[in-house]
């Protein structure tokens, strides 16, 4: 007998989230297999894990009640647009995301952890995806950089500049304990030209 929802091997109740579908039907689906359970009891139970929405549309579906468990995934999955993850993000977004921060400034290190993180998570995904190479995401992180800052950070590459470099000269810049902090017009440059022997 397959655990009641809310117990600890059971899946999260379904509640029609398209970026939650393909998890709760694997889960779903192996729970079943743990306990042997038949096809036409998969489609029977699986209502038991779904919100009231999720159930009336299942129960309304010829798969459900012809108890085909196979078209029955495969229903859900289009229904509740699963495909729709898949297209999360476009190059668009990419560009947009270094639009919105070239205009802003960054004045210090937690403000460029949060361009970090914003440009990551879409980055992330379109590389992942094979919609953005990395020399691409490379570019598109420069772009999103403002001039005053790129100043401190530009050397001699004639690539495009990889993110890790990037990243580990302004963690330099902008480290909340710095020895010089209270010292003007610290050397940047310095700054940079040790990361480039350290073969960033």
């Amino acid at each position: 007998m397959l655990p009641p929802l809310g117990s600890k091997s059971a899946p999260t109740k379904f509640s029609g989230n398209y970026e939650d579908v393909k998890t709760f039907l694997r889960r779903y689906e192996r729970l079943c297999n743990a306990y042997n359970v038949r096809e036409a009891e998969k489609c029977e139970r699986i209502i038991d894990y779904c919100s009231r929405p999720v159930t009336r549309l299942i129960e309304s579906l010829q798969s459900y009640r012809a108890s085909s468990w196979t078209q029955l995934y495969h229903d859900l999955l289009e229904y509740y647009d699963a495909d729709l993850k898949e297209t999360r993000y476009n190059v668009r977004d990419i560009r947009k995301l270094a639009r919105k921060w070239y205009k802003k400034k960054i004045p210090n290190l937690r403000t460029w952890k949060k361009y970090q993180r914003e440009f990551i998570t879409i980055s992330g995904w379109l590389v992942s995806k094979l919609k953005l190479t990395k020399d691409e995401e490379a570019v598109y992180f420069w772009h999103g950089i403002n001039k005053a800052l790129r100043r401190r950070i530009e050397g001699t590459y004639t690539a495009p500049f990889p993110i890790d470099a990037i990243n580990k000269i302004a963690q330099v810049i902008f480290t909340r304990n710095r020895f010089d902090t209270n010292l003007v017009d610290s050397d940047d440059e310095f700054l940079f030209w040790i990361f480039r022997f350290d073969q960033l």
